[in-house]
């Protein structure tokens, strides 16, 4: 209806992650409803130039175990117009901490800035990582495909995993040194990055003030 402002149709959002059992949408699924949309596009239903895509975690998109690598997941990579996958070391410094905590014996002699400094590398590097891993599975079945990183990003407050009780991952300087990062090696890789986001969103929490 609106084809001057609506650039982008994306099919589910981190639905076919295998931890998320109370919202799982199987492959097959966001196949189903990726096809319907690009056969509005050819009949002339939906304009030609409106890219079809599904965004989900890296691991979604193959990045992951190989218990994701199936037949439609393959179709899926074929039938989308771009693929948009996230990627969040932000969240792995809880669930996957131990690329964020290096041995006191790899820093001797670094001050409580380089190791903020050395971290945060390790989180720019985590992230790239994770997007050459995708790339990897989806050019292995479509080398032509773009990928583009749909979403990432860091969390500047948290009151749980990643604050003061947490990882201390959370704050406005390790937030902006990670957006340093990903868009200097984004612009120089020329790979399209959508950086969420830039505030914070106490509505996801209503039991405390700072919110997510």
């Amino acid at each position: 209806e609106y084809p001057d402002i609506v650039k982008v149709i994306a099919v589910g959002n981190e639905a076919m992650v295998h931890w998320a059992s109370s919202y799982f949408v199987h492959p097959s699924v966001i196949l189903k409803y990726v096809n319907y949309l690009q056969e509005l596009k050819k009949v002339g239903k939906l304009a030609p130039d409106l890219w079809i895509t599904s965004s989900d975690n890296f691991a979604s998109w193959g990045g992951g175990e190989s218990d994701y690598h199936l037949p439609e997941l393959e179709a899926l990579v074929k039938a989308v117009d771009y693929v948009s996958a996230h990627t969040y070391p932000f969240h792995d410094t809880h669930y996957n901490s131990a690329y964020w905590e290096s041995p006191a014996s790899d820093e001797e002699g670094y001050s409580d800035h380089d190791r903020v400094l050395s971290a945060m590398q390790r989180a720019a590097f985590y992230a790239q990582g994770q997007y050459e891993s995708v790339k990897s599975y989806v050019h292995g079945i479509d080398p032509e495909k773009p990928i583009h990183i749909g979403e990432t990003g860091w969390s500047s407050v948290s009151v749980g995993f990643y604050g003061n009780n947490g990882s201390f991952a959370a704050d406005e300087y390790k937030q902006a040194l990670y957006h340093q990062a990903m868009r200097e090696w984004t612009d120089a890789e020329g790979i399209s990055c959508f950086y969420f986001e830039a505030f914070d969103e106490q509505w996801k929490d209503p039991n405390h003030t700072d919110g997510s």
